[in-house]
């Protein structure tokens, strides 16, 4: 008697920044009946929190019908960890990139350059919060406390997810989510990880 298994495979590569090809590609592995699970590679530095955790929730529900294993060759760092943290294994390499667990909102300012070239900016806004993000005007503290608000948010969801799916315990997050990479080998003994392989 010979059989065969057939094993769905998406590479997770470069910066999230939008789900809907990863999430198509995973619904249709779920419903090839002769697909019987799913490797992941990841190359990902991250990207952005929305997309990375819709990644990570299509996962989580293919995961209850077949199983799941990801790999990490050289990088898997923020919101491409987020995405694949509910994978059933992650199996990485010993020097690989791991972690960068946490949530930024980066608001440049070039307000001081305009005014050197005695250009002037305008802002007209309805909402008080509107142009908290605006590059051309000065942050108020108002503005920052808003912000961070936001990224505390994000970042609770992010470890919460974590902790669930690799059963950390989410007291102890600044051990393994206060936004450090680790490789390979000290993410394993971190348990973010579960394994060395190729």
């Amino acid at each position: 008697v010979s059989g065969k298994t057939e094993i769905g495979y998406l590479y997770l590569r470069d910066e999230i920044r939008d789900a809907v090809f990863y999430t198509k590609r995973i619904q249709e592995f779920e419903a090839n009946p002769s697909i019987e699970g799913l490797i992941i590679k990841v190359e990902s530095p991250g990207g952005l929190p929305g997309s990375s955790q819709a990644i990570f929730r299509e996962l989580c529900r293919f995961k209850t019908k077949k199983p799941v294993v990801a790999f990490v060759e050289n990088c898997c760092a923020s919101g491409a960890y987020y995405a694949v943290c509910g994978a059933n294994k992650i199996i990485t390499n010993p020097s690989a990139i791991v972690g960068s667990i946490g949530a930024v909102l980066r608001a440049p300012n070039i307000k001081a350059f305009l005014e050197s070239w005695k250009i002037t900016h305008t802002v007209v806004q309805a909402g008080e919060y509107k142009s908290a993000l605006d590059p051309f005007k000065e942050v108020r503290p108002s503005d920052i406390e808003f912000l961070q608000k936001m990224a505390d948010d994000t970042y609770e969801q992010f470890i919460a997810d974590v902790a669930q799916q690799r059963g950390l315990d989410k007291e102890a997050h600044k051990t393994w989510a206060n936004g450090k990479i680790f490789t390979g080998n000290q993410a394993k003994q971190l348990k973010l990880v579960d394994d060395f392989g190729t």
